[in-house]
């Protein structure tokens, strides 16, 4: 990639676009934007539910919903959920079947 498509690889991302949004539009893997990036000293941003979300899933686990279920309730990964829990000093419940709180 030449120089000057380096440097306007910096610019768009300090200008807020994503790293998957700049190899769509230059037409190179993630891996290089984000390698362009590291050689440039360009602190990356970094990515993951609000704290406000995550303490929301945590509740909503203690509560007794089931992961799956605060993923759907909050509109996000199962993933991102199990996340959330965890990051609030959650302790994940077994698989299977609980019986539900009232």
């Amino acid at each position: 990639m030449s120089f000057p498509n380096r440097v306007e690889v910096v610019f768009d991302y300090r200008r807020g676009d994503t790293v998957k949004d700049i190899a769509t539009h230059y037409g190179i893997h993630r891996a290089t934007v984000t390698e362009i990036l590291r050689r440039a000293e360009v602190p990356t941003r970094r990515y993951g539910l609000p704290e406000p979300v995550r303490e929301e899933a945590a509740r909503l686990y203690v509560q007794g919903l089931s992961i799956r279920a605060v993923a759907e309730h909050l509109g996000i990964s199962y993933e991102g959920a199990r996340v959330g829990i965890v990051a609030y000093g959650g302790v994940l419940r077994p698989p299977g079947r609980h019986p539900q709180h009232s």
